[in-house]
C-alpha cells in the first residue's frame, strides 16, 4: 500500500524527518554516493528520532533505495 506518493508511510515520514532540518539533511546528502554509507547514517539518524518521538519508524520498512534517490533528485 502507498502513502501520499511512497511506498508506504514509514519511507514518506524517513523523508519528512530527514528534511525537517537542515543540518540533519545536510549530513544525509553528505553521503548519498555511497549507498551502503547512505542506508547505514539514515537508520542511525532514524533510530535517534524514534528516541523522541511517539510514533516510530519501522526500519526494516523504509524502501532506502526510493529515499535514496529522492535525495538524489537534488542533486
Amino acid at each position: 500500500m502507498t502513502y501520499n506518493g511512497w511506498h508506504n508511510w514509514d519511507t514518506w515520514n524517513s523523508y519528512n524527518w530527514l528534511t525537517s532540518d537542515e543540518g540533519t539533511y545536510h549530513r544525509v546528502r553528505a553521503n548519498i554516493h555511497n549507498f551502503d554509507m547512505f542506508k547505514s547514517i539514515v537508520k542511525v539518524i532514524i533510530d535517534d528520532i524514534n528516541n523522541t518521538h511517539e510514533e516510530s519508524i519501522n526500519l526494516e520498512l523504509i524502501d532506502y533505495l526510493e529515499l535514496w534517490a529522492a535525495f538524489k533528485e537534488d542533486e
